[in-house]
């Protein structure tokens, strides 16, 4: 993975396990098969254990999107605001 989207040549190689292989239909309609795994967000100080599913994003403009079950209990939409972030 990329951790800087404004530098793609660092590289950061993970490996986790795959807890199963699901369905997802895409933004655009198109269903795929992905990878489940667990791993820890880290964000505002906190830190839990999310289900993420793996996809090329290299072409879309966000490499990561975090999702309403990940975000649940713990953090308030606000679509008037942009770049920022507080706990509740």
């Amino acid at each position: 993975m990329h951790p800087d989207v404004y530098d793609i040549n660092e590289i950061v190689r993970k490996s986790a396990k795959v807890v199963e292989i699901k369905g997802v239909k895409s933004s655009t309609a198109t269903r795929e098969q992905r990878y489940l795994i667990h791993t820890e967000v880290v964000m505002a100080g906190q830190a839990w254990n999310i289900r993420l599913t793996l996809t090329d994003r290299s072409e879309m403009t966000n490499m990561m999107l975090l999702g309403r079950e990940a975000m649940k209990e713990r953090f308030l939409v606000d679509p008037e605001c942009k770049y920022r972030l507080n706990d509740i």
